[in-house]
């Protein structure tokens, strides 16, 4: 078969001819999706169960429950402050009315009202009240609070099954709002006024002060009129401005002399920094005239030295050479002497102009220090001038801005008193429109609602459980979920047909389920064939991850395809635990491949005619014990190698692979292992498991058939059954 699983590289030769692949975990399949196979699988299941606990659910709410009766107050709660005349800065912005009545909401609800409301005698005295261990948490969880339709009504509403005791509750509970919150804000406003009318008594008292004050002033200096005393200070303010950028400029030339003063002190100090560089000396080499005399005599002595070299045959005229090599060694020589006194030279020239520099810049740095003394003498001459001038033109100034200040300020809180106090009059925002009355039919809705919510809930927790459980078992639930979720070869598929028209063919409904089986079979069966054409696949074994997963069915379909189709098929029972091939044929249980094995009888003894052309069977045989011990030995190989010769395909059937380990024996010296994978019984997670231990023995040509798809009704569904029935 070409689509088939690769396998690690270490199993055996066979599968070494495949690239390795690492086994991966089953991806899971919708969430959606399989909550809808699910669903599928156990809708009787959930909806009867539903039924019955949700019925349970909503009978036994309605019942405690009890019919309930309402008592409700309606309270008015205005958008903004209720104003006569002005508009105070307590008004409320229209942005900001959503806010305000979620605190109303929630102070109607507080602790400190609550407990106001449950202070009355009445109320406390109440059998519902006194029965709670905690009557303020009770009374919060029973109340609500709410503005239907966004309005500015406010509802108060309270269930209970006593209507006065109801009526009362909440009468006590809208009376202590009313005086614990809404009294108290107005109260506050009062607060507000009478704190407005001492802080202008205060600011008034203090203008009036700082008028005295300035009144002193001006006779102390002569005049109230400051234009003199203004016109003196700009003068005497001009100047210092002089002085003061005078002395700054000397600051900075100060601080400049002392940088350039410990730059060349430092020079000084450091050789490194007194050295001449190569640059230099070169440069003062090129106008020596010593220097350049002597670079002309080495320069005409090299020359001399290469003719020689060049025109002197070898071993004449050394004597020449050699004293001009001697000629150009001196002026080398005398060159080097040369440029080591200039470099002395040099230097010594530096330290005197860093001498001179050092001189120099002390002298002006004691200089620009005596020009910066004087400077700042006449600085603060002139700042002691000027506060003695312009100190009162200052302070009388300060004095007057001071006093339009607290004029600025009086003003409005002059307003804001007079509108406050005009605005006490008007109705409060929060007002009663309807007090609370005792109910007199009960309210049959809320119980509804309960009853219906519980029994939904009832109805919904069985059913999700349900089904959660089974989708965690990840149940197989179509072919795709084979091929891409495990990765493992899809055959085919089959329908799952019922068990009597597998048995019998009497009715035409039951030839139409064994027409369709037939089809679907063959179709198995010739891919089969086809991949045996180009690999090995005589000896085939059929198996599953667990049982009741439809392995024995397939095998037997299998093989009475392959026998349809003109191969000499052997239908070998290998599951010696619970063997079921004889009783599906009508034949013996013994012979069979327990005595193969044990040696007790040969292949033509327990070969049986099973009716149907190109089609025998071997059963599985009684002697158990010794069969299951010889499945891992030598005797199985012995007992397949003449079932291979003589017959075209050897399809067995064995035992679940999982639960034990009789198939994993087998499955060693099979071709192929097709796995029966049956539609909502099998588990993804299993048939991985499966798949790891085949490929662990080994086997390397893996593949599965799906039972029970829908797929093969819906495309052969009324194409050709009845003809192909009548046939």
């Amino acid at each position: 078969m070409k689509e088939t699983l690769p396998i690690p590289r270490t199993v055996n030769a066979e599968a070494a001819a495949y690239p390795a692949m690492p086994f991966a975990p089953p991806a899971p399949p919708a969430a959606s999706q399989a909550y809808l196979s699910a669903f599928r699988r156990h809708w009787l299941l959930v909806i009867v169960l539903g039924i019955l606990c949700g019925g349970a659910a909503a009978t036994a709410v309605w019942r405690l429950r009890g019919p309930g009766y309402t008592a409700r107050a309606l309270l008015r709660v205005a958008t903004s402050e209720q104003q006569l005349v002005f508009d105070t800065a307590e008004r409320a912005s229209a942005e900001t009315f959503m806010i305000y009545k979620s605190t109303q909401q929630q102070l109607i609800r507080s602790d400190f009202v609550l407990l106001a409301a449950l202070r009355n005698r009445e109320v406390a005295a109440l059998p519902v009240v006194q029965a709670q261990s905690d009557p303020v948490a009770w009374l919060a969880n029973q109340l609500e609070v709410e503005f239907p339709g966004d309005a500015e009504v406010m509802q108060i509403e309270l269930t209970g099954d006593d209507p006065e005791a109801a009526a009362a509750l909440v009468t006590a509970v809208v009376d202590a709002y009313m005086n614990e919150v809404v009294n108290v804000e107005r109260d506050d406003r009062r607060s507000r006024l009478d704190e407005l009318d001492r802080i202008y008594a205060d600011k008034e008292v203090e203008m009036r002060n700082k008028r005295i004050d300035l009144k002193h002033l001006a006779e102390q200096l002569g005049s109230g009129d400051t234009e003199a005393l203004s016109v003196k200070q700009q003068i005497t303010l001009q100047q210092f401005a002089e002085l003061r950028r005078e002395t700054t400029r000397l600051e900075l030339e100060l601080r400049r002399l002392q940088t350039q003063l410990s730059i060349k002190q430092a020079a000084f100090e450091s050789p490194e920094r007194l050295t001449p560089t190569p640059l230099e000396i070169n440069m003062l080499a090129d106008k020596d005239h010593a220097t350049t005399q002597l670079t002309a005599m080495r320069d005409t002595a090299g020359f001399l030295v290469s003719e020689t070299d060049q025109r002197v045959q070898p071993g004449r005229g050394a004597d020449h050479a050699g004293a001009y090599q001697s000629q150009l060694e001196y002026f080398d020589q005398q060159i080097a002497d040369r440029r080591e006194q200039l470099r002395q030279e040099l230097e010594h020239g530096k330290r005197i102009e860093v001498k001179q520099e050092l001189a120099e810049l002390k002298a002006e740095l004691e200089i620009v220090t005596q020009q910066h003394a004087a400077a700042m003498e006449d600085l603060n001459a002139a700042r002691k001038q000027a506060e003695e001038v312009g100190g009162s033109s200052i302070e009388v100034e300060m004095m007057r801005a001071e006093i339009a200040h607290l004029e600025n300020v009086l003003t409005p809180i002059a307003e804001e008193r007079e509108h406050v106090r005009v605005e006490l009059r008007s109705a409060p925002r929060i007002s009663v429109l309807q007090r609370a009355e005792v109910p007199r039919a009960p309210q049959q809705a809320v119980r509804l609602q309960l009853s219906a919510f519980a029994g939904m809930l009832a109805f919904g927790l069985p059913a999700f459980g349900i089904l959660l459980l089974d989708v965690r078992s990840r149940r197989i639930s179509r072919s795709d979920e084979v091929s891409e979720g495990l990765g493992l070869a899809v055959l085919g598929t089959v329908p799952r047909i019922p068990y009597r028209a597998i048995r019998q063919s009497r009715t035409a409904r039951q030839q139409h389920w064994r027409a369709l089986m037939n089809e679907a079979v063959d179709g198995v069966a010739l891919r089969i064939l086809r991949e045996a054409e180009q690999q090995p696949m005589q000896l085939l074994l059929i198996s599953s991850a667990a049982s009741g997963e439809g392995k024995t069915t397939l095998a037997t379909q299998l093989a009475l395809s392959l026998a349809r189709l003109g191969r000499r098929t052997l239908l070998v029972d290998c599951d010696l635990r619970k063997p079921a091939l004889n009783g599906a044929f009508g034949l013996p249980l013994e012979p069979g491949v327990s005595d193969l094995l044990t040696g007790a009888s040969t292949l033509e003894e327990v070969v049986h005619a099973t009716g149907f052309d190109n089609l025998w069977l071997v059963a599985a045989g009684h002697s158990m014990q010794h069969g299951l011990s010889s499945l891992t030995g030598e005797a199985i190989e012995q007992m397949l190698g003449p079932m291979r010769q003589g017959y075209e395909f050897v399809v067995v059937d064995t035992c679940p692979i999982l639960p034990v380990a009789d198939t994993r024996a087998v499955a060693r010296h099979a071709d192929a292992v097709i796995l029966s994978v049956l539609r909502d019984v099998s588990q993804a997670p299993q048939v991985q498991a499966t798949w790891r231990i085949l490929t662990a023995l080994g086997v390397w040509n893996i593949g599965a058939v799906v039972t029970g798809s829908t797929q093969e009704i819906y495309y052969r569904s009324g194409y050709g059954y009845d003809s192909y029935v009548r046939a």
